[in-house]
């Protein structure tokens, strides 16, 4: 079970997960963070839930890709809503999940937003 509200944002990048967690805190959500799909995974695997996952796609340890391919062989986690937000070029190839959506960056923050509160209310 997800908890409202609670979004956990997964990229490399220190300062775009800084900026993110910033803005969606702002905003009102509980926002957590993970450096790679592999501490995200991790994550996800422990109660609670957060409606929402935002996630890069190019990262070590384990991609967003794979982070993807993971959920989609959980269960548990396969219905989670994921926004991929990333400036790869491989944007074109399926991702394995029926709850997603795609922001290429730069992308216009009102649009992640927007996102959010759909899935986090």
């Amino acid at each position: 079970m997800s908890e409202p509200g609670r979004i956990l944002i997964v990229d490399d990048d220190a300062a775009i997960r800084e900026a993110l967690s910033g803005i969606l805190e702002f905003e009102g959500f509980v926002v957590e963070t993970a450096a790679d799909g592999a501490a995200a995974l991790a994550r996800l695997r422990r109660p609670p839930a957060p409606a929402l996952v935002v996630v890069d796609l190019v990262m070590p340890v384990m991609s967003g890709w794979d982070l993807c391919r993971e959920l989609s062989r959980d269960a548990a986690l396969a219905a989670l809503p994921v926004v991929v937000v990333s400036a790869s070029d491989r944007l074109d190839q399926p991702l394995p999940l029926p709850h997603l959506e795609v922001l290429r960056k730069p992308f216009r923050f009102d649009r992640l937003l927007a996102s959010a509160r759909l899935h986090c209310r």
